[in-house]
């Protein structure tokens, strides 16, 4: 190993010395930045070293130092005059700032947003949506329900007619004129058959029709008939009581007057019959009546026109009396307020096929 020569070993060290004065720490202290401030240094140069220094780490050519790199604004000297890496920042977002209108007012929308004159709309929920719905449909549901179980009765028990129906409806009964009735109800009527060809079925069916049309015009009193034949001629009792099968006493017939009555009467909904007859002697034909009473229900069974009424060959008689009258009666079906009631005033003789329709003839022969 070779050894180093004295003239070496104190160029060394004298390299090794200077070295050391290249690291030698600069104390500065912040009373010199202010002085060098207040001089009207420049703020860079107020945290410039006093003396240059040489790094000796520096690669520069013979040793010279590198110039100073500038430092960006409002950065802070390194103390050692080190200078820090410049680090690359991402610009922040910064939100849009409120254009200032005309007015010198403030918008409340930031710029670029869309004025509208329309609210804005809140969305309800759609559970809520569904909610709604299905309280509507039960509401609806329970009415129908309600309608059809407690208002069906009310409403089939009192139909609603309609209020112009009505005022039609009355207007047109008042303009029209009164129902004219089939028949004169002051003056007797006439019945026309052709005696040569007529026979019993066919006057019951004349009668039938007869009541029929009185029943239907809702006459309620006596409706008076004059029986004529073909040629318009008045027909006898006898006759007549010949060709309807009246099988009443023989004596009796020869007793009246060929002139009668025959009476329609509607009592009650039911038409009856009657008949006003005249004989010719009084007391011979109280006597046959009182004789022969109990054969003449049976006798005149024609004059009733409802089916199937049974009528007995011998009936009972009863006497009573309405108002100044004396009256004769048997019960023929009381169900059907049926019976044989007559009297007897004045060579006269009133016969009813009811109690109420020999009253009403009593009442009009009285007037």
């Amino acid at each position: 190993m070779a050894f180093l020569s004295s003239t070496d070993k104190q160029s060394s060290q004298n390299t090794v010395a200077e070295q050391e004065a290249s690291f030698a720490p600069v104390i500065r202290t912040l009373e010199g930045d202010l002085k060098n401030i207040t001089g009207g240094q420049n703020k860079e140069d107020a945290f410039e070293p006093s003396r240059a220094s040489v790094n000796p780490f520096s690669t520069g050519t013979g040793g010279q130092a590198q110039p100073k790199q500038a430092l960006p604004k409002n950065e802070t000297p390194h103390p050692f005059s080190i200078t820090p890496p410049v680090t690359q920042t991402s610009p922040t977002f910064s939100p849009p700032q409120a254009p200032v209108l005309e007015n010198g007012l403030t918008s409340l929308l930031p710029s670029g947003a869309l004025l509208s004159d329309r609210p804005v709309t809140r969305h309800t929920p759609a559970w809520m949506l569904y909610s709604i719905a299905i309280a509507v449909v039960c509401v609806v549901l329970g009415g129908g329900v309600w309608y059809f179980f407690f208002n069906q009765e009310k409403s089939a028990s009192e139909p609603v007619v309609p209020v112009d129906v009505i005022e039609k409806s009355s207007e047109t009964n008042t303009n029209l004129p009164p129902k004219q009735a089939p028949f004169s109800l002051d003056n007797p009527n006439y019945l026309s058959f052709n005696t040569e060809t007529v026979s019993s079925l066919d006057i019951r069916k004349t009668l039938s029709e007869t009541a029929e049309r009185i029943k239907t015009a809702d006459i309620d009193v006596p409706v008076e008939f004059f029986v004529t034949d073909q040629n318009n001629n008045p027909l006898a009792f006898s006759r007549f009581a010949f060709l309807l099968d009246l099988n009443l006493d023989a004596d009796l017939l020869a007793l009246t007057q060929e002139t009668f009555s025959l009476y329609v009467y509607n009592d009650d909904g039911r038409v009856r019959f009657g008949l006003a007859l005249r004989f010719k002697t009084m007391e011979a034909a109280t006597d046959l009546l009182t004789k022969t009473e109990t054969d003449m229900p049976y006798a005149l069974r024609a004059l009733i026109l409802e089916p199937g009424v049974t009528v007995a060959k011998k009936s009972m008689f009863r006497s009573a009396s309405y108002n100044r009258f004396a009256v004769r009666f048997s019960n023929i079906d009381v169900n059907q307020n049926i019976s044989l009631d007559y009297a007897l005033d004045n060579n006269r003789l009133f016969l009813g096929t009811s109690k109420n329709t020999l009253r009403v003839l009593l009442d009009t022969y009285a007037r």
